[in-house]
């Protein structure tokens, strides 16, 4: 079933796995956060650091409920390339169901762009495009001047071989799901995401939209927002690798895959040596003697920029959802937040923890 553009927390079925779940489903929050599996005092001092850095709101999941719910959790904002991240569990669901080849060539598909691409850029194949690894740099729609600027010229290197971030292959993603399914990923995002992960706050009439810059590319840049709570819901799916109430929505090999890094990043790597790219999503490798307690675990990290994270420690089942709201928030503010957050973890959740509704607290100077 395909479900209208409309606001999904008013139909979320499960109608094509032959059951149900409520409509709008609320998170259970630990009515203890010592049952939750943390400190008290030090995830009190995390929700300081948090209004003192300026974050806008946080979400923190441990063992599949909510442990906090800080600031504007329900306030659907821009996630940034964190949709990419989207868009690779979509594509993995089309993938399942045998409809995408991550052979294929660009050229294969008949995608081609402005002034057309080269004969070597259109050898580029789908998995290629899904690790920003097709070495296509042309011009994209929606482009930010940093990028724009770090782009390096046409033909500099062939498919596979090199990564770097490219808005090129973010914005076909979207041209690559539409020919495997004949959807967009607006549509898919809505009947395949939004309605079976029960998001709470998402009306896809407001929160999706497109740049078009016709003259820049044909392929359409594409813009989400999304609640914090809801970007949870994301995030627990992946922890659960892939599946929700024991229903596989994208299949775990998929995932596995996807967060997989193709190549550990060297030491001179602005993003870090060690760390990686797979399927649109970051990796971040364990480091078990680091002094950092984020450092101990290994995390799958969706990244809008500006503050925005989508953190997931499948080891620990632990998600976090960090923005940075409208201003953004430098790297290094975003990291002593999110490593306050990890430290005040002390153990597993307990077996017999009570829940509650969940009680959003305000971000704010105490």
């Amino acid at each position: 079933m395909s479900l209208p553009l409309t606001r999904v927390v008013a139909a979320c079925v499960w109608s094509f796995f032959g059951a149900t779940a409520l409509a709008g489903e609320s998170w259970q929050q630990y009515a203890n956060v010592e049952q939750a599996g943390f400190a008290p005092d030090a995830l009190a001092a995390a929700r300081r650091a948090a209004s003192e850095a300026g974050s806008t709101a946080i979400v923190v999941v441990h063992g599949g409920q909510l442990v906090a719910a800080w600031g504007e959790v329900a306030a659907p904002l821009p996630i940034g390339a964190i949709e990419t991240s989207l868009a690779s569990l979509l594509l993995g669901i089309a993938h399942g169901a045998g409809r995408l080849d991550l052979d294929a060539t660009l050229a294969s598909l008949g995608i081609d762009d402005v002034g057309t691409l080269t004969e070597a850029e259109r050898a580029a194949k789908v998995g290629d495009v899904l690790r920003t690894r097709s070495n296509v740099w042309h011009p994209a729609a929606g482009e930010r001047a940093a990028d724009a600027a770090r782009r390096p010229p046409r033909g500099s290197s062939v498919p596979g071989r090199d990564w770097q971030w490219n808005g090129w292959d973010a914005n076909v993603l979207g041209e690559l799901h539409r020919l495997a399914t004949g959807r967009t990923l607006a549509e898919a995002l809505a009947d395949s995401l939004a309605a079976p992960l029960c998001f709470e706050d998402f009306d896809a009439a407001r929160d999706l939209s497109v740049v078009h810059a016709p003259t820049v590319s044909r392929f359409d840049a594409r813009l989400v927002r999304l609640s914090a709570r809801d970007l949870a819901r994301v995030g627990q799916l992946v922890a659960d690798e892939g599946s929700r109430h024991g229903r596989a929505i994208v299949s775990a090999s998929w995932l596995a895959e996807s967060t997989t890094a193709t190549a550990p990043f060297p030491p001179d790597h602005e993003r870090g040596e060690g760390n990686g790219f797979g399927r649109m999503w970051w990796t971040v490798p364990r480091r078990a003697r680091a002094a950092s307690h984020f450092d101990r675990y290994a995390w799958i990290a969706a990244d809008g920029g500006g503050g925005d994270r989508l953190l997931i420690a499948p080891a620990i089942g632990l998600v976090i959802v960090h923005r940075g709201g409208p201003l953004g928030l430098a790297d290094a503010a975003t990291a002593r937040v999110v490593e306050a957050i990890v430290a005040a973890r002390r153990g597993p959740p307990a077996d017999d923890a009570a829940l509650t509704r969940a009680t959003p607290l305000p971000l704010r100077a105490e």
